[in-house]
């Protein structure tokens, strides 16, 4: 009704009685939904008159009463007895009269609603029909008994495959709903939501029960996941929106929570089975259904079970792969357990926190379940970095290295790892099988941004020397050039490569004694104050020979002492095994491993009632260039490993003394418990600290007065000693020299 119209109304002097009648007239046609002869904008102006005239009041309590004996009348069309889906149509049907009277009402009644009722804080008038509708209708006992009952008739049967009409459920609970919104009251707490969830929590549990007896877990997931989902999208259609997150935590709870001491047992193999099978769409259910707004300790106890089960599959894996004395094996292993774990991560676990942190863990004590994991990570690198690899494209190459490193990151035993590395970098460099200089500079780097400067201060002196030995041997050979024969020389700084402290060595090949002498004088005589020590065992010849049975030439390389050897036989058909002892000043271990090799190889034969030997005149070989291995004991032999594992503890103690020291040294006084696990913790970056080592260091360095215990308390250290301990510096004014001799080319 716009401000004109209202202006053109004249308030009549008389009583409201007319007015009031007229309007209960209305009222009463609106209940019975007969609109016929009926001027809104009369019953509009009537009620406006009363609102003006101040019989507002009146017209309000007036109102009350109409209201509720319609809403008396309405309750007696309620049938008594009848099916329940006749019942909700019956109730309904009610609500829809009940509904567009009120709602009539409010809009003739509008300036009264608006003006008079507002400014004095009373009830609307849409409030005040609901209410009637709610206390009449609704609230008695046997009519809320029979809706609820009724909703959930329908519901059950709809879970037993039968077709209902689901709106009829849905319009029911709309309406309970906006009854429950506009009187505050929680009908529809109490008796429609309530009542659903406490059946959906009946039922769910009742078929858990026998699903769990008949399926297997994997089965019984997959089967829940479909349950859920289609009661999820039964509640969305039979419910309003805000029951829909009530129902969907006893869902969760009836389906998942409950039954997780059953699903998440100690035998999890049918996880285990998932994963080995690469059954992932299964393996991403089990994800969904515990990380789907599940409670924190139920996910937490899933987070648990999956971090013990990978742990499982990897040290499986591992232990494999060690019975079968296999490094390549062990670290492929790896490197596709970590491909496979961190493509579950991205996929089937959508990188949840929780599991990045788990799946971290698991890789991390994988790499470190033993400790030849380091020799066979050094190994596989060897292996990589060879010129001998096979031969695969650019990004296969990148893509192994970056798994590699991926694993190297994980050690926690480095400076274990950096022996091995450092011992077969010495070989590859030595040896010249280096796939290029490029790819040994780049893992270099990797190296050094992961573990710092230190870590790889060894490995990039070792390549410079190999750089500084090349052009001091390009000088010397452009300043003598008649010389018979072709050769490098590496010359070696002292301390840095890993048999330059060994004593076996053996003679030199006269033919290279003035080649030695001249080098000595050219290198000792541009570097004054260094010392050369010739390591004779390193160097390599390349040696021609022929054989009676095929008169076939042969290109042999082969390292010193098995070189010196067969050069032996140049003077001698038979040479005794003293006679070897004399020629070469060998150590009879060292010599004897050289013979057995030539032996084995079918070079020499072994004249075991002499005690001499002699060479193979049948001797025979596919191939013209034949280089014979060298005889010294690998890596992975017993006696490689312990000197390793010596030089290791000798190199962590000296770490463990400098911590120690620079603890004390920066606080002067520290409890013992603090010191250790400040001392351990520093430590952790280069390997798995050990407690009890610690505590003999700790003696150690009281013996020797560098700190002692507090007379007063046995557990306080106090710093005495006003020298640093460091590491030992590398003696640089000694230096190795290796001959690697060769055949030599004529200049064209």
């Amino acid at each position: 009704m716009d401000a004109s119209l209202m202006r053109q109304i004249k308030i009549p002097k008389s009583d409201s009685s007319k007015e009031l009648e007229f309007l209960k007239e209305a009222v009463d046609k609106f209940f019975q939904l007969d609109f016929k002869n009926l001027r809104y904008q009369d019953l509009f102006q009537a009620g406006y008159k009363l609102v003006v005239s101040q019989h507002g009041d009146k017209l309000y309590s007036e109102l009350g009463e109409w209201l509720y004996v319609n809403m008396q009348i309405l309750a007696t069309r309620i049938r008594p007895v009848e099916e329940p889906v006749a019942f909700l149509k019956n109730i309904k049907e009610l609500w829809t009269t009940a509904n567009t009277a009120i709602t009539i009402t409010c809009q003739i009644l509008i300036y009264l609603d608006t003006q008079y009722l507002k400014k004095r804080n009373l009830v609307s008038i849409k409030d005040l029909g609901y209410k009637y509708f709610s206390d009449i209708v609704m609230k008695n006992a046997k009519n809320v008994k029979r809706i609820t009952g009724a909703v959930l008739n329908e519901v059950e049967k709809e879970r037993d495959g039968e077709l209902i009409n689901r709106n009829n459920i849905k319009n029911i609970s709309e309406m309970i709903l906006n009854i429950s919104e506009t009187t505050g009251e929680k009908i529809y707490n109490d008796h429609i939501e309530a009542p659903y969830i406490s059946q959906l929590r009946e039922s769910s549990e009742v078929i858990c029960r026998k699903l769990l007896t008949e399926l297997s877990v994997p089965s019984f997931l997959e089967e829940a996941e479909k349950l859920m989902a289609r009661e999820a999208e039964r509640a969305k259609e039979l419910l309003m929106p805000i029951s829909q997150e009530k129902v969907l935590e006893c869902i969760r709870a009836a389906f998942i929570e409950s039954n997780t001491p059953t699903i998440l047992a100690n035998d999890v193999n049918w996880l285990e089975t998932l994963i080995q099978q690469n059954r992932l769409d299964d393996v991403s259910r089990v994800y969904r259904l515990y990380s789907n707004k599940i409670r924190p300790e139920i996910f937490a106890q899933f987070v648990g079970t999956l971090q013990h089960l990978l742990v499982g599959i990897g040290e499986k894996q591992i232990q494999q792969a060690i019975a079968e004395h296999s490094w390549l094996k062990m670290i492929d292993a790896i490197l596709v357990l970590s491909a496979k774990y961190n493509s579950m991560l991205n996929d089937q676990f959508q990188r949840n926190p929780e599991i990045v942190k788990v799946i971290h863990k698991v890789l991390v004590h994988v790499v470190n379940f033993d400790e030849s994991i380091c020799k066979a990570l050094a190994f596989y690198f060897n292996h990589l970095l060879s010129e001998s690899a096979p031969q695969i494209s650019e990004a296969e190459y990148d893509h192994r290295a970056d798994g590699l490193l991926e694993i190297f990151k994980r050690v926690r035993a480095k400076d274990s790892f950096s022996t091995y590395y450092v011992q077969l970098m010495a070989k590859r460099l030595l040896a010249k099988t280096l796939k290029s200089d490029d790819s040994e500079r780049a893992v270099i780097r990797k190296f050094k941004a992961e573990c710092g400067i230190q870590y790889t201060l060894k490995m990039e002196s070792m390549m410079k020397d190999v750089v500084v030995s090349h052009d001091e041997c390009t000088e010397f050979l452009d300043a003598h050039e008649n010389l018979p024969f072709q050769f490098d020389i590496f010359i070696l700084t002292n301390g840095l490569w890993s048999f330059a402290n060994l004593s076996v060595n053996c003679a030199m090949p006269p033919q290279l004694e003035g080649v030695r002498k001249s080098f000595e004088n050219f290198y000792l005589g541009k570097h004054k104050g260094r010392k050369l020590v010739w390591r004779m065992n390193k160097s390599t010849l390349e040696l021609v020979g022929s054989f009676a049975a095929s008169n076939q030439r042969y290109f042999f390389t082969a390292y010193m002492m098995e070189a010196m050897i067969l050069l032996a036989f140049n003077e001698f058909e038979e040479v005794s095994v003293e006679q070897l002892k004399d020629m070469l000043k060998a150590p009879c271990e060292v010599l004897e491993r050289s013979l057995t090799l030539l032996s084995k190889i079918k070079l020499l034969l072994h004249l075991k009632d002499r005690n001499s030997y002699t060479l193979n005149a049948q001797y025979r070989s596919r191939t013209i260039k034949v280089r014979i291995p060298s005889s010294e004991k690998a890596l992975g032999d017993n006696e490689g490993a312990e000197g390793i594992s010596v030089e290791l503890r000798r190199e962590r103690e000296q770490k463990i003394d400098a911590t120690l020291v620079k603890i004390m040294k920066g606080r002067h006084q520290v409890l013992h418990n603090t010191l250790i696990e400040d001392a351990a913790k520093m430590l952790s970056a280069s390997f798995p600290p050990d407690t009890g080592l610690i505590k003999l260091r700790i003696e150690y360095l009281i013996e020797a007065e560098y700190i002692k215990r507090s007379p007063s308390d046995r557990k306080l250290y106090i710093y005495l000693s006003l020298i640093h301990i460091s590491e030992p510096t590398r003696q640089a004014e000694i230096s190795y020299a290796v001959f690697c001799l060769k055949k030599k080319k004529k200049k064209k």
